[in-house]
């Protein structure tokens, strides 16, 4: 069985309810506008197609199938009837896709532990933010992908991904509960605009990172560069192991280096590289030169 909106699905102030032991579909003239949608099926929940859906809050669920929504202003990833958040499990190319201009995640997005992405899409002047504060805006799945000119700031504790890209964005800021790639599957991490900063237990580099201002690198643990460049304005590392960047590297400047017991750190840029506050001393570092900042106290202080 399924849904398929072929006209407007419209219910002004009050919420829509759509659920079928099948999928959900919409055609371009068949636009969703409610204050609440739940939308919750067995297969696909594809209310992508539309550019006039409008909806305020929005809760989705599909057992064996993606979910996607786009709406054509900001929406809230919420609570709708007995419905919290996104989730979906899907073995198509994606397992969840949500657009906003502002999208304000105060429920989370709960994708599937195989290679589907998850698709968090905001327009330009928009951002992504989490806002319950509680855990329950979390987001759970393989990988991810940010995408579009808006501002990302994905802050809670207990994100759980395995790798995180970036299309072209604004400015990132990401926190993970344990390990972090950046890149996944020939999907760089690229910030057009603005500071990346990422927080994670662990970081590996494994596809390009291309971030138009500063990046900053937090792990509990170790960095590491298994594939692709680092290429950034400014490059802040902070790390309770070992630094470890020895690819082809393009970065302007070492803000600064904080880690244990060493940061290694291979650059490529055509101009020298300026190190403000790392050992053995501030200065240049040479085109395609590595080189290796020791810690003096090696107790986690400046490098």
């Amino acid at each position: 069985q399924r849904i398929d909106l072929a006209t407007c699905g419209t219910c002004a102030g009050g919420s829509l309810f759509l659920g079928v032991p099948g999928s959900i579909s919409q055609a371009a003239s068949g636009s969703v506008q409610a204050n609440g949608l739940e939308a919750v099926a067995t297969g696909n929940v594809a209310l992508q197609t539309s550019a006039a859906n409008d909806v305020i809050t929005l809760a989705a669920r599909s057992t064996c199938g993606f979910a996607a929504f786009v709406d054509v202003n900001d929406l809230i990833v919420g609570t709708v009837g007995a419905t919290s958040g996104v989730t979906a499990d899907s073995a198509a190319g994606f397992d969840i896709i949500i657009t906003g201009t502002n999208v304000d995640l105060q429920k989370g997005l709960f994708g599937s532990a195989g290679f589907s992405p998850i698709n968090l899409t905001t327009r330009a002047g928009g951002s992504a933010i989490q806002s319950s504060g509680d855990g329950t805006d979390r987001i759970v799945g393989d990988r991810m992908a940010v995408n579009g000119p808006g501002t990302f700031v994905l802050c809670e504790a207990t994100n759980d991904l395995n790798s995180i890209a970036a299309t072209g964005t604004g400015a990132v800021t990401y926190v993970d509960a344990d390990g972090i790639n950046l890149g996944f599957s020939g999907i760089d991490f690229v910030v057009s605009t603005g500071n990346a900063n990422i927080c994670a237990a662990s970081i590996v580099v494994r596809d390009d990172a291309n971030v138009a201002g500063n990046l900053t690198l937090n792990s509990a643990s170790t960095i590491t560069q298994t594939c692709g460049t680092v290429t950034a304005s400014g490059l802040e590392l902070i790390a309770a192991g070992a630094v470890t960047l020895n690819l082809a590297n393009n970065v302007t400047n070492v803000v600064s280096a904080v880690a244990a017991p060493f940061v290694s750190l291979t650059n490529n840029a055509s101009a020298a590289l300026t190190a403000e506050n790392v050992t053995p001393a501030n200065g240049a570092i040479d085109p395609g030169e590595t080189v290796t900042f020791t810690i003096d106290d090696n107790n986690g202080d400046h490098v």
